[in-house]
């Protein structure tokens, strides 16, 4: 690990200024005068839309809402599982079984303005739905997959 300790230049920058001694032996490694330690990587699997199937649930009782959501949706990526009507809700909701709050934090990042995420243990295990209220729009947002 480099060793560091806070610096203001005479220029009034905040930086950080590696300790040489402290850290020499981190950079001798960079420089070729040590050998490094082999590290194990642990594979990781990054949640992508595409890994995720949306319902998505007109609570407004607007014709074509539900369809136009879903359209959005599939659009950045999410697979769209059931379009249909649902009981009237006062703002759109993201809902997720339990087990599935990083899906559905995804799904709300995507939607634009940002809807309410909340648990509903009656969703069968992997579900997250979409109860929609009004039109939104949807966002693209970098990062591996998305």
């Amino acid at each position: 690990r480099l060793s560091t300790t806070p610096f203001r230049t005479a220029r009034g920058a905040d930086v950080l200024q590696v300790s040489k001694e402290q850290s020499k032996p981190v950079l001798d490694i960079f420089s070729g005068k040590a050998a490094s330690s082999q590290v194990a990587t642990v594979p990781t699997t990054a949640l992508t839309p595409k890994a995720i199937t949306v319902d998505v649930l007109n609570g407004a009782g607007v014709a074509g809402l539900a369809r136009t959501a879903a359209n959005r949706l599939g659009s950045v990526g999410f697979a769209i599982g059931v379009v249909d009507n649902s009981e009237r809700v006062k703002a759109t909701v993201v809902a997720y079984a339990t087990g599935s709050e990083a899906q559905a934090k995804l799904v709300a990042s995507k939607i634009s303005p940002q809807p309410a995420i909340k648990l509903d243990p009656s969703l069968a295990a992997g579900k997250v739905v979409v109860k929609v209220l009004e039109r939104f729009q949807t966002r693209r947002l970098a990062g591996p997959g998305i």
